[in-house]
């Protein structure tokens, strides 16, 4: 079995005042820097009102089952009472303002805030497991991601999360064949 996870660095976080869609204010910060913000902790939220003062600013939380945009996990929340609320029908796209989240259409123009230029790291492990369907499990996932990380910043590595990426079949682990099983399926395939 192996997985491919993704390293994501301590934040640093760029206001940026020119007023854009969500979903242009989010392909420059792809361009630009890393991605929208995604905002993991108190401290973090409360840093940004230093940042971006009462001004209402786009950060990378979207509808899309509530995640944040850079693939990290959604287990912080800090909205705004009554929200997300979605009195107008498809206000799919969340924006920070006065400490809190709201929500509003994605075509409204606001100010937003990028992560800065830190990449995320993308790592391929590989593993061996007697119970390969376990591995799919969210719970055992998380528990996974949560002891890679322990061990990453006990070797001195600065990693505010790990996140899996999931391949284009909605799968986290792949199953590894040698490369005789390989040379087998070819010869197979090639009859």
């Amino acid at each position: 079995m192996y997985l491919i996870l993704a390293l994501k660095p301590p934040n640093d976080y760029v206001f940026v005042t020119e007023k854009k869609s969500w979903p242009d204010a989010q392909k420059h910060c792809r361009e630009h820097y890393t991605d929208l913000a995604s905002i993991q902790s108190e401290e973090v939220n409360k840093n940004l009102s230093g940042l971006i003062g009462d001004v209402s600013a786009w950060i990378g939380l979207s509808r899309d089952m509530w995640k944040w945009s850079d693939g990290s996990p959604f287990t912080f929340r800090a909205w705004q009472v009554g929200r997300p609320s979605n009195p107008r029908g498809k206000e799919d796209c969340t924006y920070y303002q006065n400490h809190g989240w709201a929500d509003n259409w994605c075509s409204e123009l606001k100010a937003f805030v990028c992560e800065s230029g830190k990449k995320v790291q993308v790592v391929k492990i590989t593993m061996k497991t007697s119970s390969p369907h376990e591995m799919e499990d969210p719970a055992i996932q998380a528990a996974m991601a949560e002891q890679i990380r322990q061990r990453l910043q006990n070797e001195g590595q600065q990693v505010s999360g790990v996140t899996w990426r999931r391949q284009a079949d909605g799968k986290v682990f792949h199953e590894q064949k040698n490369k005789e099983a390989k040379k087998k399926q070819k010869n197979k395939s090639e009859l």
